[in-house]
């Protein structure tokens, strides 16, 4: 048998993941989001053990007792906020991202995962308007922004002044005003819902843990 050298072999091994990633590139539209996925690759088969952020951190940034819409109540979490870009053209990518501070400033906590001193306390949709703010400065294309109750309410107006379009999530008693429209409204979210309308229709935004998730739209 002939032996092979280790300089063959790892030149071998390296042309082989090279050829994995060349046809992995299509599936990314976004050369950054290719370059990382190229290094997570890349990390994912390197010497280091522990592969995860969670199980290399010994602090956290932001971690605290607070709401989580995924558990659902109040617990021990982090709380992160994403602005994410999506068009027919391009796959859902994030332009944007930010992770809560804690009220109190956190300190201690916070020297231990270097957070610098000029990063401060930012509530959600603080941090929400703050993204999309340099997305209108940075004149990303955009038509119209979605998000959830938390973030909704505070970014209307910042959105209407722009003339954006915007579809919101919002609590029941969030107060509605139209103005220059056929039907004219001025109500609370809850008192439009409870409203007999032929407009409104009920769909589904896919199934959850609990069958469908379904939404009442007009």
């Amino acid at each position: 048998m002939t032996g092979v050298s280790i300089e063959a072999t790892l030149e071998l091994w390296a042309s082989s993941l090279r050829d994995a990633k060349a046809r992995m590139r299509p599936l990314f539209t976004l050369e950054r989001v290719a370059n990382s996925a190229s290094q997570f690759l890349d990390d994912s088969l390197g010497e280091e053990w522990r592969k995860t952020g969670w199980m290399r951190g010994k602090a956290s940034c932001g971690v605290g007792r607070q709401y989580t819409g995924s558990a659902g109540k109040i617990t021990n979490c982090q709380i992160g906020v994403f602005a994410s870009y999506v068009s027919p053209m391009v796959m859902p990518s994030s332009i944007g991202h930010s992770i809560r501070r804690r009220p109190d400033g956190g300190l201690e906590p916070g020297a231990r995962a270097h957070v610098p001193d000029t990063v401060s306390f930012l509530t959600k949709p603080a941090l929400a308007l703050a993204m999309i703010e340099r997305a209108i400065a940075s004149d990303v294309p955009f038509a119209w922004v979605a998000a959830d109750s938390v973030c909704g309410g505070d970014i209307e107006m910042a959105l209407k002044r722009a003339a954006r379009a915007i579809v919101l999530g919002v609590n029941a008693n969030h107060l509605f005003r139209s103005w220059d429209k056929p039907l004219a409204v001025a109500r609370t979210a809850k008192d439009i819902a409870e409203e007999p309308d032929d407009a409104w229709r009920r769909l589904s935004a896919g199934e959850g843990t609990k069958g469908a998730r379904r939404h009442d739209w007009v």
